[in-house]
């Protein structure tokens, strides 16, 4: 694959897991090694194993090797366990064509888990017609952070509707924290005096976490050894996490998805102070050989976090200012090797046009929180050409703290052809961005696909 561009566009970085480099022009190799799902052969025939890997070699202005999966997994039954890194989409979105889900969108590279849950829908209470999945995870946030910390993760989602309806909907939520670890740079916190080298990481801290109850519920306080003043009145670590509805429609000629995320972050959403906030989504999928394949329309609100009342108010449903994406402790914020973890349409201080962020004097990493964003995404052949096209428009109000007003509109346009017969393909991908809240640029992308097999 080869990129040429000084700047490479953000439509050609977002929601590739973290491999395309930001600068350009690049050459770019990627492997992947994937295997599906296989019967261990022993005394146990439902024991299964699965396995993967990707390597992306990239050659340009900073030369880098990203490892944007590496895992081992096994499944017994409905139960599965994996260890490593892999590439996955949480939340209800259409992972195809969406700008990204919320919390999880593909946007950086994965992080380092163990996982274990039920990774597919599966009937309960003895009857099809409802299914549940989810999962509980551990990880490990990057080095070099502000805090190299932890992250917790679960969710549950449920499908109500049996397999043969045409009409299901879904719902669950997930629930993300980072937490623990130790500062790369001990501090003396503002509210205690004390010297912080390390944050509380011990087993009654995770079921803190993991439970999400409040350290001050016993009214303790700033008497808390070693825990820093912003936990010890509120949780241990970072909460966040988004709560999704969804509805499926199976017509004759195509597939029809609606589907919402509302976000959590400060409470907010609990007392439906920033409802309206929320990614709405709609698509269709066809089921026949037609022109059009596959139709993405997504809109992103960001602008309410509870609204503007801040932590001041004496009535907790007006705190305000969520702040989605920030921490005053884990000032990196909800990123991963330097890229947004969450909705790529809400961006840290290296993806914005430096002309913006030089006059910024503050410690936080998402500078572009409050945002409304809108994604078209279509699929469609011609002849024996598949082709695929995005509109994309942001408008971001900066943050609370930090306040602006700007927008970008890109256009990305995919071009692919299968070459040979053995299953090899040549793509061609371009890019535009005008605009000031991205650096306007060009771009395109020229890659060469094969697979291979291994036997």
């Amino acid at each position: 694959m080869v990129g040429a561009a000084r700047v490479v566009p953000y439509g050609l970085q977002m929601n590739q897991w973290g491999e395309i480099p930001s600068e350009g022009p690049f050459a770019f190799q990627r492997f992947r090694l994937r295997d599906s799902l296989r019967t261990i052969h022993t005394s146990r025939p439902s024991w299964k194993y699965q396995y993967g890997a990707s390597v992306a070699l990239n050659v340009g202005q900073v030369p880098s090797i990203r490892l944007s999966s590496a895992y081992v997994g096994v499944r017994s039954s409905v139960f599965g366990l994996r260890l490593g890194r892999w590439q996955e989409v949480q939340g209800i979105v259409d992972s195809t064509f969406s700008s990204g889900s919320f919390i999880w969108s593909g946007n950086a590279l994965p992080l380092p888990r163990v996982e274990a849950g039920i990774p597919n829908f599966t009937p309960v209470f003895g009857s099809s017609l409802f299914a549940v999945k989810g999962f509980l995870a551990h990880g490990w946030f990057d080095q070099g952070r502000v805090v190299n910390s932890y992250l917790h993760q679960k969710s549950a989602y449920l499908r109500v509707g049996k397999p043969q309806w045409k009409l299901k909907m879904y719902t669950g939520f997930n629930h993300q924290v980072q937490w623990g670890g130790r500062p790369s740079e001990p501090f003396v916190d503002g509210g205690t005096g004390e010297l912080i080298t390390q944050f509380p990481s011990g087993w009654r801290t995770w079921v803190n976490v993991a439970t999400g109850v409040s350290l001050n519920r016993d009214g303790a306080g700033l008497n808390q050894p070693g825990i820093p003043s912003n936990e010890a009145l509120n949780r241990a670590g970072n909460h966040l996490g988004g709560v999704d509805v969804a509805l499926q429609l199976d017509l004759q000629k195509g597939r029809l998805l609606l589907y919402k995320q509302s976000f959590f972050e400060d409470g907010s959403l609990f007392y439906l102070t920033n409802i309206e906030d929320g990614l709405y989504g709609v698509s269709y999928r066809t089921k026949e050989s037609n022109f059009l394949k596959h139709l993405t329309a997504e809109f992103l609100y960001t602008l309410s976090q509870g609204g503007p009342g801040g932590s001041t108010n004496n009535a907790p449903q007006l705190r305000g200012q969520d702040n989605y994406f920030n921490n005053s402790l884990y000032l990196d914020g909800w990123t991963y090797g330097g890229r947004t973890i969450g909705h790529p349409f809400m961006m840290p201080k290296a993806a914005l046009n430096p002309d913006l962020t030089e006059r910024y004097p503050g410690g936080l990493n998402i500078l572009s929180n409050r945002v409304t964003g809108i994604n078209i995404q279509a699929s469609y052949t011609l002849n024996a050409w598949h082709l695929a096209s995005q509109v994309y428009h942001i408008r971001s109000l900066g943050t609370y703290n930090f306040r602006y007003t700007e927008s970008s509109l890109g256009i990305v346009q995919t071009v692919r052809k299968q070459i040979g017969y053995r299953g090899g393909s040549i793509r061609f991908r371009g890019a535009l961005e005008t605009g000031n809240l991205l650096r306007p640029s060009v771009g395109l992308e020229f890659s060469y696909l094969h697979p291979i097999t291994f036997y």
